[in-house]
Order: C-alpha cells, then structure tokens, then sequence
C-alpha cells in the first residue's frame, strides 16, 4: 500500500468491511482507486497526531481507523490509547484496527462486532 503523502487528495486506496455509499461517497474510480465526491474531501483532513500524547481538539467522530498502530504499542499504552481515542468517539461508534490487532480486554467501553471492529456501548 502507497504511503498517504503518495496518494491524491480525495483517492481511497483499497476496500474495508464497511459498505461505502456510492450516491454520496465514491464519484468514480481509476486505476483500482476509488475516487471520493469532491464535497466528502472538503469535510476530511489528514494529519499527524502522537497518540501517546494530548489528542488535539479534532470534534467527535462516528467512526475511528486505528489500523496496523497497536501492534506497536505494549497493554499498558494500548488501554492510555485507546482510553484517549474513545473520547472522540461517539456513542454507538465504530472503532476499527487492523486485521492483525485486537482491543480485547483493553477497554470495557467497546464490544467487538466483528474482528477488527469494534463499537462503543
């Protein structure tokens, strides 16, 4: 997979387990990329962020990638991670990791729906 700094603004390299909403999200595709609805990529920024640090006032989300980080991190900073993650996380609100991570027993505010995914309650 390319890095982001690689990747056009408003480009959606590979798939995930959600459905996109074609009407709203996707405005085409090229080249094995999904092109995103030039009114979604005004509404997205990407940004680097220290997640053992102070999350900035980013608002509150209905869905939150964490993919392919975790395995990083050892127990301790995973539950501090995801303790800070969750706060910017709506009720009801999705929390995905990569394929090769799980959240079990690092935080009783989320149950898993699926692997890799996880919602909070």
């Amino acid at each position: 997979m390319r890095g982001l700094s690689e990747i056009a603004p408003g480009v959606l390299v590979g798939t995930s387990s959600f459905e996109l909403t074609t009407t709203t999200v996707v405005a085409g595709s090229e080249g094995g990329c999904l092109l995103i609805d030039p009114a979604v990529q005004q509404r997205v920024r990407f940004l680097q962020v220290n997640l053992n640090g102070t999350l900035p006032e980013l608002g509150v989300f209905d869905v939150i990638f964490l993919r392919n980080v975790m395995i990083y991190f050892d127990m301790e900073t995973k539950r501090q991670v995801v303790a800070r993650m969750l706060s910017a996380l709506k009720p009801g609100g999705y929390f995905l990791v990569g394929h090769s991570e799980s959240l079990n027993g690092i935080s009783d505010a989320m149950r898993a729906t699926a692997p890799s995914i996880y919602r909070k309650t």
